[in-house]
């Protein structure tokens, strides 16, 4: 049996990887989704249908900023 959890957690902490990434890239808030999705798609993790929301344990949204805005990351201090 698959360690489920586990593999959701993964997921989390590439999602949250990707997205600190995106914004060092200087990304735009749809970008950052669309690559998000992407790049967990191409891990084999399904691609959620808010990747801000899935990172951030629903903190966050893409129902909070236009997707054309620029994206950006700070430290909450929870570990992953």
């Amino acid at each position: 049996m698959q360690d489920f959890m586990g593999d959701v957690h993964k997921a989390r902490r590439l999602a949250v990887a990707m997205l600190r990434t995106s914004a060092e890239e200087g990304l735009r808030v749809g970008e950052a989704i669309i690559m998000t999705r992407r790049y967990l798609e191409h891990m084999g993790y399904p691609a959620p249908d808010d990747p801000l929301a899935f990172a951030t344990g629903g903190r966050v949204t893409m129902d909070d900023a236009p997707l054309d805005s620029q994206f950006y990351c700070k430290p909450s201090g929870e570990v992953l």
